[in-house]
């Protein structure tokens, strides 16, 4: 992030960026993150979550210790540890 960068093509999205401490290039349209920045923002968020479901009731803690995230690159899958045969149910369901 500090020394590749991403394209950031709106001039509002550079100057808030910018603002909170990223180097920009305006010409480029590219914003690099500092590592500092990039820790101070990873320390400021939480490491447990709620996945809202659509069914009431059905929402997921994440990182609780029932469970973890992990960005694979598959879509959603989740075990659910109340149903004690451990079956997987459909992401279409969750």
């Amino acid at each position: 992030m500090e020394n590749t960068g991403v394209r950031v093509e709106t001039a509002q999205g550079r100057r808030i960026l910018k603002e909170t401490g990223a180097l920009v290039d305006d010409a480029g349209n590219i914003v690099r993150f500092p590592q500092r920045l990039i820790e101070e923002a990873l320390k400021s968020v939480s490491r447990d979550f709620i996945l809202g479901a659509r069914r009431p009731g059905a929402d997921l803690k994440m990182n609780g210790g029932d469970c973890t995230l992990c960005l694979d690159g598959c879509g959603y899958h989740k075990n659910d540890n109340d149903n004690p045969m451990g079956v997987d149910r459909s992401r279409t369901t969750s």
